[in-house]
């Protein structure tokens, strides 16, 4: 009787055991079950911060020309006309004149004048055209001119200034005294140069009584 209820409480004792193994068993596969008592912690979920991935910029599409072939038409050989016999004519040469700053003086002595009432030839004239001087210069312009008119000129006849440079005396002088045809006469200008730089020009006119114009007289000079 003895014997037995050892052998009960061993075949407990060996179940509970089993029973227990079993329990640990179930708690080491799978900690979170109900049957630990001591669970482990709740596992914070992983927070998964998304990473900046650079992105590439494109380049817009390039251009590319594309050469337009086209089609060229290729002329035909045409027959040149065999050459004919054809007289050359030399081209005339006609010489053109320039103009100039630099006065051209023609010498009157050389024309042919037809005769008239009022004509008048300049002999020579003092500065002569092109002359320099200096700015403020004080001078006489001297122009001698010969009557070769059929008139002869008495002191009514004058030469009044008409453009440019007029000097520093009046604006018209009568004749000094009477020219007879084919005598001469010098007509004097006072002159001042002016104050300025450049080029001048002073131009009279020798008329008669009447205030016909006889002969038109131009002095060109510069200043410096």
């Amino acid at each position: 009787m003895k014997s037995s209820f050892w052998d009960v409480l061993s075949v407990l004792g060996l179940l509970s055991t089993c029973a227990v193994a079993a329990v640990m068993f179930m708690i080491f596969t799978n900690p979170t079950s109900s049957l630990n008592m001591f669970p482990p912690p709740t596992e914070i979920p992983q927070v998964i911060i998304p990473s900046s991935t650079a992105t590439l910029l494109k380049l817009p599409p390039t251009w590319t020309s594309t050469p337009d072939f086209q089609a060229t038409s290729t002329l035909a050989a045409t027959q040149t006309p065999n050459p004919s016999s054809t007289s050359f004519v030399l081209p005339t040469f006609t010489t053109t004149s320039t103009p100039s700053r630099t006065p051209t003086i023609t010498l009157e002595a050389t024309m042919t004048y037809t005769p008239g009432e009022d004509q008048a030839q300049e002999i020579s004239q003092s500065p002569v055209d092109g002359s320099s001087m200096n700015t403020g210069n004080d001078f006489d312009l001297r122009w001698e001119v010969k009557n070769i008119g059929t008139n002869d000129w008495n002191t009514g006849y004058y030469y009044e200034y008409q453009s440019g440079v007029k000097g520093s005396g009046p604006e018209s002088y009568n004749l000094s005294e009477s020219v007879d045809d084919g005598e001469t006469i010098t007509l004097i200008v006072d002159m001042v140069a002016p104050y300025d730089a450049g080029n001048y020009s002073s131009t009279w006119v020798l008329k008669n009584n009447d205030g016909d114009a006889i002969k038109t007289l131009i002095l060109v000079f510069s200043v410096k």
